[in-house]
This record gives structure tokens, sequence and C-alpha cells, in this order.
């Protein structure tokens, strides 16, 4: 028997072009309805969408790596990678993206971003080559005045972990640094997070 193979007459499906970034600032609601389609992240920063760098494969390695400490330890919060804090809507909306979140089980909804006082732990995992000043300045200053409980910063190429917590008026006012570990303290939980076994 003679099979005869055609070619399918059938359109491709239409390829949609990524969204242009606006040349104005964009509005709160703009933003939660931007879809650049495609796999670039960005921060929305005093209205205007930036970059922001890939994550090296061994930051996703150490945020993973905090995750099965979390699950090990039985915590009774919810994780998720690259979630969103709302920083502020008016005058100037910003939201930044954190490589972790832990957010209260009943925080847990159908969204893209949480109020700093729903987040109990943001966590940034620095990459060679980014900003100082945004991940050790800007998001510290940011987060602790929307209420972010703790921040904790993974630094391999300093060789750094440095937890801030306690907000005194607006501000963290703690600083642990690991020597060789930093604890941190989610509801009744204590655990203690090292560098080297984010790393391992």
């Amino acid at each position: 028997m003679t099979m005869t193979v055609r070619e399918s007459t059938l359109d491709p499906a239409p390829q949609r072009s990524p969204e242009p970034i606006p040349a104005e600032p964009m509005t709160w609601e703009q933003w939660l309805a931007f879809d650049p389609d495609n796999d670039t992240r960005y921060e929305l920063v005093q209205g205007v969408p930036v970059m922001t760098r890939p994550k090296s494969a061994l930051n996703a390695w150490a945020a993973e790596r905090l995750t099965q400490q979390l699950a090990a330890a039985g915590i009774e919060f919810r994780w998720l990678r690259h979630g969103g804090i709302e920083i502020q809507r008016d005058p100037k909306p910003t939201g930044r993206e954190a490589d972790l979140l832990v957010v209260r089980k009943e925080s847990l909804r159908d969204t893209s971003y949480f109020s700093g006082d729903e987040v109990v732990l943001a966590v940034e995992c620095v990459s060679a080559g980014s900003s100082d000043e945004r991940d050790w300045v800007t998001k510290r200053e940011e987060y602790a005045r929307v209420g972010v409980n703790a921040y904790l910063v993974v630094d391999r190429v300093r060789g750094q972990l440095v937890l801030f917590d306690r907000i005194v008026d607006g501000m963290y006012s703690r600083r642990q640094d690991a020597d060789p570990e930093v604890t941190l303290e989610l509801g009744e939980h204590r655990i203690a997070v090292r560098l080297d076994q984010l790393l391992e």
C-alpha cells in the first residue's frame, strides 16, 4: 500500500508581537496589565519598567536550597519564587520582585504582588555585576518602609549572608552577618542558615 503525504494547508498560529515598553510612566493598573510576551523579567520603578538581570544557575540553586530548608523545618508559611512586592501605587508606582518570598498562608491568592505587611521574608540572591545600591540599600529601605518583616541578602560573590530584620520607625534595626550563620525568625520557628549550605 502506498501512502501519500501532503503538506498541511493550515496556516501557522499567528505570533503576537511583544508589547512595546511605554514611552510615558505607567500607572499601577497599566503595569498589572502589561504583558511583554517574552522571557524578560521587569520591575516597575517610579512608573518605568526596568529590565532585571537574568539569575545565574548558582543563585537559582541557592534559592532552591533555602526553600528545601524551609520545607524541612515544617513552617506554616508559603514560599514563592520571583514573588512581587508592592512598594507604592501613587504618585510614582513601584513594584519589586524578590528571588524568594515567604508569605503567610492566608495571604496566598491569585495575585502577582503582595503588600509589604503580608511578606514574612524577602530573599535577594545578588548577581555578579548587579547594582549594590539597589540590592543593599534601595530594596532594604523600601522593604522596611512597607513592612516586610525581614530581608535576607545572599551574596556569593563577596561570600556574604546578611539578614535585616526588626523594623523600628520604618527601618530595619538589626543586621545579622553570618558568623557562620544567621537565624531566621518565622513565627515560632528559628531556622539557622549558613552560606556554605546554600551553595553546596
